[in-house]
């Protein structure tokens, strides 16, 4: 896999993420408001809970952005750091959002989006892309026999 189609691959996720955003607006109104109305507002009634919860998504983004953008500049470490991200993202999801009413096209999104994850993962750390992030390591060794 070359350096050109991880990036495309990264491009195509962000692209994913943004339209999984964006569904969540423009189908909004495909949803009655009697169902709407049912939707709990915030699962989290006390203070240090939802100040524990907003460290917790702050960690999950931060983790998400930094491998995310790491990756793109083949960043070795980028790889385990957005593993972190998706396995809070994960985790976290059955706190965040108790029960929730979605539209096939909110749904097509999350699904995509995980399923990405999952191609993304796979590849940097098992598959073909593995070898763009440890290159370097191997050429710093190779000029250090060399020396």
């Amino acid at each position: 896999m070359s350096k050109k189609q991880f990036r495309w691959l990264l491009t195509g996720y962000i692209v994913v993420v943004i339209m999984t955003i964006l569904t969540d607006y423009w189908t909004a109104s495909l949803v009655p408001d009697t169902v709407k109305q049912l939707e709990p507002s915030t699962p989290i009634q006390s203070l240090p809970l939802r100040l524990l919860m907003l460290a917790f998504i702050l960690c999950l983004l931060g983790a998400a952005l930094v491998g995310i953008f790491g990756m793109f500049f083949f960043w070795a470490p980028a790889r385990y750091v957005y593993l972190v991200g998706v396995l809070l993202k994960i985790l976290l999801s059955p706190i965040l959002a108790v029960w929730s009413v979605d539209t096939g096209w909110e749904t097509l999104f999350v699904e995509l989006e995980l399923f990405l994850d999952g191609v993304i993962l796979t590849l940097c750390i098992l598959g073909p892309a593995k070898d763009l992030f440890e290159k370097r390591k191997e050429s710093n060794q190779a000029l250090d026999h060399t020396a």
